[in-house]
């Protein structure tokens, strides 16, 4: 009886200390499963509506003569209209001035490519607007990007 009696208590102490961990582990197992769910559902979630792409490269072309270049491209998921509008701005007093102002539009994408000599000695950026319209002329989305370099002076 002593006999039966020791192993019913080890079984009983066996048992609980093990619930405990399967408890702490399905707890664990479920807050994962909850927060992979919550970052597959973000990664597949599009930042625009309308905009699949949109890039502004900007950069010293030629350095002798303070040449700048402006790369700017759109692409659209469905067969909108996309209307780029490029500033190419000056940093001078802390803010930004607008130097030229280019455009460019297209059907479901479009590009500009730029050049303009600058004074050397300050920050330029070229900041692009996309203004996404549908085919009865209605805003659908507007996004911004924008590249910066600083150009030396000569």
């Amino acid at each position: 009886m002593r006999r039966i009696f020791a192993v019913l208590l080890t079984f009983v102490v066996l048992v609980s200390m093990v619930t405990p961990c399967f408890a702490a582990e399905s707890e664990a197992s479920a807050v994962a499963s909850r927060a992979a769910a919550e970052s597959e559902a973000s990664a597949v979630t599009p930042r625009y509506l309308c905009i699949a792409l949109n890039a502004v490269d900007f950069y010293i072309e030629e350095a002798s003569t303070n040449t700048v270049t402006s790369d700017v491209y759109c692409l659209l998921y469905d067969n909108y209209e996309v209307q780029i509008v490029c500033e190419l701005q000056r940093y001078n007093n802390s803010k930004w001035n607008t130097i030229k102002t280019w455009t460019s539009s297209g059907m479901q994408e479009a590009s500009l490519t730029k050049s303009w000599v600058v004074p050397g000695g300050y920050n330029y950026r070229a900041y692009a607007t996309f203004y996404i319209y549908d085919n009865q002329g209605f805003l659908m989305e507007t996004a911004t990007n924008y590249n910066s370099v600083y150009v030396p002076s000569n």
